[in-house]
């Protein structure tokens, strides 16, 4: 029986469909969209130790950093999109003090505090407060108000219900665990009016922090002196000229010790600042540094150019500049662009996104939906083009693949209708991860006639240019240094008709790359000849509009006759079809067309007869008639007739495009099509040639409904893996705007997919019982067993084949639950199909069953850091709480920190609480230790490391309440490793506990790992069945195939190399598993592992053998002649010997002796009192006549 197991993470918009799987991966559009991006801060939100974006507008999301360089992936949901008030405030802090960055968010007349709950950036609403009426005058910042160390809040607020309106100025306290309470008023004062931005800083060097407020409409900016212990002195006004403060900032600017209030006003358009001219609060009239700041929003005060002095970022309505300041602000420098591809810029920040040491200019703008940042080339002040992090596309049309930056990838060019936009997706690992949006050209004004783009190289230097029509221009776009950097456009052509097709290619046979453009309502096809370098000749006519009104909507270019010559064929959606033929191969073309190809919306030529020849395959678009459908028409003799037409699929709806591509990789070319209508829906859909030119039927790769149109689709290997994958656009005007790519998977098959709830209150299940995680569901026909493990949230997912399958828990479910229904059956005659298979665990008696294990993520070595990870799980069948206590060897060791919070700690004793553990629930505790420097830490030395979880007291199986790791402390190590915790021989007493195994990596070479992939072959004596997955150092999947050939895969981790970040290079995989159950002495488990980054050949680990003895080796021979019992033991403990005792030592976890027991007659029976001990872990040193030998004990 063939056996197959697949541990699978869930992916969105994965899909398993007839003979050709497609996994979706989103390029650009609604996931990576933050509506009105209001504000936007950097702050290392996951913990990876790089800088992520949080972003408030219509919605507050956040975007990782993926790989530390600044690539950014799809956007996290923290708070759901909006269509009233946009976020007012932002702001990142760890209010709990758990080492993790929480957010305060305002909108309209609330403001919420959502906490991290697992320094993951998986954030939960703690608090929300709502204050007044107005839904435009909440402000909320975090300061610590009252000095005791934590932040608090500061708001201010107007309430305006039945009368005149009341501000209020008010502070909330911080309880120290990010828990606030309610509003403490520092002021009601009218003077409060129209107040709109809150800022704090010590004004008058008494160590607490002052209350700055701009007052928009009032164009005033006041002051309020902390006194200290929360009292607050009376407004003080520093000016009244503020024509409309929209930013207020403190920096020493002048460098004389005590703090300036920097302004931006948009109704003046000037950036400003008041001197604090006695370090006590009194300010100078303001003194202009710029009124070129047309609109400005947003203001940043710091040293740009590395000269010590504070410079000024500011923004204009659609622009970013700064201004140097030098000789202490005495002068200011002329503005100097940072860029001008901003549209209602509202926010500016200054962090390091790529890691380099400088930090770079971000970005929020609202009227382009755009977040986007610019790197510090130099830390002079020079910044690079704009990289684009939250993008939007409006109904986007067309698509294409291309290498811009010359790394040899596909990259991506999207253009799109209602922000007139042309921009390229950089695919930033080979593989398809497009982390980075570059803008060539785009408009947010109303009205914009939508651009049609085409990439080529047009200047001949060997990298890609971009053709655009903008009407009335044909331009083309340089890549300046073949690295994606667009320069300023050049014009072809003034036209005043629009062109809606570009194609570009050779026609006149003298290696340059000449421009092919295609009227729409005229049915009109030009040619513009290349002269060299980028220049165009005048327009010469293919096909003149002739009164044609049929609208023009396909061309493609190629050899369609066989004489090495550019040909074309061209498509009108309601009239006909033509084929041009160069007739000399210098551009002079005589064209045919039939009615008969009539109709088609889109026509591309491909070889579908594999004879050599190209022919014309075609998707119609007329709806409703007899024409939807798919076909081609034969290239008869390889000469250009056109002759048979072949049907390839009726099509129930409107045709838009049609590409052909060897897509199941059997070596003939098979179709794409996108389809789609306002009334039905967007298809993306594949037809399989069978070889010869007949077709399989229609495959759905992706359907959206909605009144969504696919618009576009191409395909390309866009992960590098030697398949074609496919390039497709979607849009309905609203939320299934996106451009993806679907790579292929191969062949796929049908969908089990459930969920496992826990009955704990003996009711039945329902969402509100514990979720089942981390158990092993098995489905099985005659022929092959597939199983699964359940996710965190208790579901699962498998693929099986076609037959009859059954479905049920698995066998290695503890006796003391029963399954409801113990299976389920049912049949797939088919492909893509997907059956529901959930599953109620219930308890049949009450047990308390709790485990721990501990996990090495390094080796142990003397003067270095050395990392645990502490895994406990509850196999009972109650939600459990309790602690858990990890000893370790402080006179070898530092603690450093926890991942979790500490109830106690002693110099060898670290503990934990926990509550709420569901049942089959795992948590984790990451520790970590500096190992002492010889002399006192030394290679060679033996350091125990013991957790225990309590309660031990009643525990089904309390011995594996307990968990002993032994290190050895060495020198020099492979990062890459595998390792047995239980050693290399285990006694066959043993043989039925579970062997705890650890896969360690790092990437050391250089440049970051966007894929890992461990493989990990199980010897032929252990049991696949036993496995269980303990701890994954990142998201990923297992696949285990057969029983034995075990895979686990990271995609998309960018595990960074060594040189760039150390700490971050590493990775682990924990599992533990159980030997069959007839294994012998002398029997020898090895196993190893074979470990793949990216595309690199494997780096295989040491094989860890252990072996089964009756008796251990080497100093354990003696220990294994003692028989200790009972262990764990409450009072007196028995050692039974076949060789005869002569001392007996207590020892506790610290080395202490407790008890010395001296025989002065050895003897072969003795006994140990531990009634004077408390409970906790012990070693009994026993001296024979053989030697000294060491047990471990437990004190119930």
């Amino acid at each position: 029986m063939k056996t197959r197991l697949l541990l699978i993470f869930l992916f969105a918009g994965y899909a398993l469909s007839a003979q050709t799987g497609f996994q979706e991966n989103i390029v650009t559009g609604e996931a990576y969209t933050t509506p009105s991006p209001y504000l936007a801060k950097a702050g290392d939100v996951d913990g990876d130790n790089d800088l992520d974006i949080v972003v408030y507008g219509r919605g507050l999301t956040w975007y990782e950093n993926v790989d530390g360089f600044g690539n950014f992936g799809q956007k996290n949901t923290v708070a759901g999109t909006t269509t009233g008030p946009v976020g007012t405030e932002l702001h990142l802090i760890d209010f709990d003090s758990d080492g993790d960055l929480d957010i305060l968010g305002a909108m309209g007349n609330k403001f919420t505090i959502y906490k991290n709950t697992d320094g993951s950036g998986h954030f939960e609403v703690s608090q929300v407060f709502t204050l007044g009426t107005s839904y435009y005058e909440l402000n909320a910042i975090p300061v610590d108000i009252d000095g005791d160390g934590d932040m608090d809040i500061l708001g201010l607020h107007s309430t305006n219900s039945s009368g005149p309106t009341v501000y209020t100025l008010a502070w909330f306290e911080n309880n120290g665990l990010g828990n606030f309470a309610n509003q403490q008023v520092i002021s009601n004062n009218n003077a409060l009016g129209s107040g709109s931005i809150l800022h704090t800083d010590d004004l008058d060097g008494d160590n607490d922090q002052d209350i700055i407020i701009g007052h928009k409409n009032a164009n005033k900016i006041s002051w309020i002196k902390n006194n200290g212990n929360a009292g607050f002195s009376a407004l003080v006004t520093i000016t009244t000229t503020a024509g409309g403060v929209t930013s207020i900032v403190t920096s020493d600017i002048d460098n004389d010790g005590d703090m300036d209030i920097l302004s931006a006003s948009e109704n003046d358009n000037q950036v400003a600042w008041y001197e604090n001219t006695d370090g006590l609060g009194a300010f100078s009239d303001e003194i202009i540094i710029t009124s070129d700041a047309v609109g400005s929003n947003a203001l940043l005060v710091t040293d740009i150019d590395n000269d010590s002095n504070a410079d000024i970022v500011y923004t204009g309505t659609n622009e970013i500049g700064w201004i140097a300041a030098t000789n202490n602000a005495t002068t200011f420098g002329t503005p100097q662009m940072i860029t001008n591809k901003v549209f209602g810029v509202k926010d500016v920040i200054y962090a390091d996104l790529d890691g380099d040491g400088k930090k770079d200019i971000i970005s929020a703008s609202t009227e382009d939906d755009k977040v986007a940042w610019y790197k510090n080339l130099d830390g002079t002040g020079n910044f690079g083009p704009q990289i684009v992090i939250a993008r939007r596309i409006d109904s986007p049309d067309n698509v294409y693949t291309a290498d811009f930056d010359g790394d040899d990838d596909i990259d991506v060019l999207v253009t799109s209708q209602d922000d007139a936009k042309v921009t390229w997706l950089e695919n930033v690992n080979g593989i398809g991860f497009y982390g980075r949006e570059h803008i060539i050209t785009e408009s947010v004004d109303v009205g914009n006639v939508p651009p049609t783009s085409y990439p080529a190289d047009v200047d001949g230097d060997g990298d890609l240019d971009v053709v655009i029509f903008k009407q009335p221009l044909l331009v083309w776009y340089e890549n300046i240094d073949g690295h994606g950097n667009f320069a300023a456009e050049h014009t072809i052509d003034n036209l005043p008709a629009y062109v809606n097709l570009i194609r570009a290619g050779d026609l006149d046979g003298d290696g340059k790359i000449d421009i092919i453009c295609g009227v729409y309502n005229a049915n009109k096809i030009s040619w513009y000849k290349n002269s060299g370098s980028g220049n165009f000749g005048s327009e010469i006519i293919v096909m003149d509009t002739n009164g044609n009104n049929g609208s023009l909507t396909s061309i493609e270019i190629a050899d369609m006759d066989g004489d090495n010559d550019m040909d074309m064929i061209a498509s009108s959606y309601n009239t006909d079809t033509w084929y041009f033929k160069n007739t000399n191969g210098s551009g002079n073309f005589t064209s045919q067309y039939s009615s008969v190809f009539s109709r088609l919306w889109a026509v591309y030529p491909a070889d579908m007869d594999g004879d050599g020849d190209k022919d014309i395959v075609g998707v119609s678009a007329m709806g409703g008639g007899s024409f939807d459908a798919v076909i081609w028409y034969e290239n008869g003799n390889g000469l250009g007739n056109f002759t048979a037409e072949h049907n390839v699929s009726t099509l129930d709806i409107h045709g838009h495009a049609i590409f052909a591509a060897d897509i199941d990789n059997d070596g003939d070319m098979d179709v794409l099509t996108a389809a789609g209508h306002q009334q039905t829906s967007g298809q993306l859909a594949l037809y399989k040639n069978n070889g010869n030119g007949t077709f399989a039927a229609r495959q759905m790769i992706h359907e959206l409904v909605n009144y969504t149109i696919c618009n576009d689709v191409k395909a390309a290997d866009i992960d590098n893996d030697g398949d074609m994958d496919v390039l497709a656009i979607f849009d309905n005007g609203s939320t299934n705007i996106k451009a993806s790519v679907f790579e292929n998977l191969g062949d796929s098959s049908n969908t089990i997919q459930g969920k496992v709830l826990i009955d704990a209150d003996a009711n039945g299940c329902s969402t509100a019982d514990p979720k089942g995680s981390n158990m092993m569901v098995i489905s099985q026909n005659a022929t092959h067993t597939f199983a699964t493990f359940t996710d965190h949230d208790g579901s699962y997912q498998m693929a099986t084949p076609v037959g009859n399958f059954t479905t049920k828990m698995t066998s290695m479910l503890p006796g003391y639950f029963n399954t409801t229904p113990a299976v389920h059956t049912f049949s797939f005659t088919g492909v893509n199909n997907n059956y529901t298979a959930d599953f109620c665990v219930a308890p049949t008696s009450t047990v308390t069953d709790l485990n721990v294990a501990v996990y090495p993520r390094n080796d142990l070595r003397a003067g270095f850091y050395t990392y645990y990870r502490i895994v406990y799980r509850n196999m009972g069948t109650a939600i459990a709480s309790g602690s858990i206590n990890f000893e370790f060897d402080g006179t070898k060791l530092g603690f450093n920190y926890a991942s979790e919070t500490l109830s106690a700690q002693t110099a060898n004793t670290l503990t934990f609480d926990f509550t709420g553990l569901n049942p089959f629930e795992t948590r984790t505790i990451d520790v970590a230790f500096s190992a002492f420097a010889p002399p006192v830490t030394n290679l060679g030395d033996d350091i125990a490391f013991i957790a225990t979880i309590n309660p031990l007291t009643g525990d089904q199986t309390e011995a594996d309440n307990h968990f002993t790791l032994n290190q050895t402390v060495i020198g020099s190590y492979d990062p890459n490793d595998m390792t047995c915790l239980e050693g290399n021989q285990v006694l066959m007493e043993d043989a039925g506990k579970y062997l705890h195994y650890i896969i360690r990596f790092q990437n050391t070479g250089t440049a970051s790992a966007i894929n890992v992939k461990v493989e990990n072959t199980l010897d032929s004596k252990l049991d696949w069945k036993t496995m269980q997955l303990e701890s994954l150092s990142h998201n990923g999947r297992v696949e285990i195939k057969d029983g034995n050939e075990v895979a686990f895969i990271f995609d998309n981790i960018h595990l960074p190399d060594s040189t760039a970040n150390e700490p971050g290079s590493h990775g682990f995989i924990a599992y533990k598993i159980k030997p069959l159950n007839n294994v012998n002495v002398g029997d020898v488990v090895n196993n190893a592992a074979d470990i793949y980054f990216d595309f690199n050949p494997p780096i295989t680990t040491n094989t860890a053998a252990t072996q089964f003895v009756s008796q251990l080796s080497v100093a354990e021979t003696d220990a294994a002649q003692f028989n200790v019992y009972p262990n764990p033991a409450s009072s007196l403990l028995n050692i039974n010997a076949n060789t005869a005792i002569e001392s007996i030592s207590l020892i506790d976890i610290n080395g202490r002796m407790l008890q010395d027991l001296r025989f002065s007659t050895p003897t072969l029976l003795a006994q140990i009192d531990l009634t004077a001990v408390t409970s906790g872990i012990y070693f009994l040193k026993i001296k024979s006549e053989k030697g000294i030998v060491t047990r471990k004990i437990v004190r119930k």
